[in-house]
């Protein structure tokens, strides 16, 4: 038997990956992103995966992705932003730390697909809710019932995106985590 102990984090939302948010169809015309929820911890990154599909007669070399704040509504005051050139659809893997955090005014974000040479907005995305705490916090793991030849023991905890791996336990106990 293993025993989990949780202890719940009032300061703010948990995080983990979240089910695609807008992939879109074959037909669909549009900016899509793979999840709509992150955490970044301090010192590590989450990647989200940004997609669009335009018409090619209607793209343009200087054609950008930006993002920005869910209130934030002037084009030059993104908080970063990619060139994706004349290719009518393709992926991008954007890396969100906690830099573009401190760069924002609250923790909810969109990417928007911007015409390089209009300045006019094409696409806006889901929003991304982000943040750098956690709600829910595990503080203790027990292990009972394990026969001893199968000690020391190790844990590895893992989510969508990272994974933790505890130090060998010979009582399969690991406390105040």
């Amino acid at each position: 038997m293993i025993i989990l102990r949780l202890a719940r984090e009032e300061m703010g939302r948990v995080l983990a990956s979240s089910p695609v948010v807008s992939s879109g169809t074959e037909s669909d015309e549009g900016i899509f992103i793979d999840r709509s929820e992150i955490f970044v911890g301090e010192g590590r990154s989450q990647t989200i995966r940004v997609s669009w599909r335009f018409d090619a007669s209607s793209v343009n070399l200087m054609d950008w992705i930006g993002l920005f704040d869910k209130s934030e509504h002037a084009s030059t005051k993104f908080i970063d932003y990619k060139l994706v050139g004349s290719a009518s659809g393709s992926t991008l893997l954007w890396n969100l730390t906690t830099v573009h955090l401190e760069k924002s005014s609250g923790p909810n974000f969109v990417f928007r697909y911007y015409d390089g040479l209009t300045g006019l907005a094409r696409a806006r995305s889901p929003v991304v809710h982000a943040s750098t705490v956690p709600r829910v916090r595990l503080t203790d793991i027990v292990c009972t019932g394990l026969p001893s030849s199968h000690r020391p023991l190790r844990i590895t905890l893992s989510t969508a995106s990272s994974s933790l791996a505890s130090l060998s336990s010979t009582s399969g106990s690991w406390k105040h985590l």
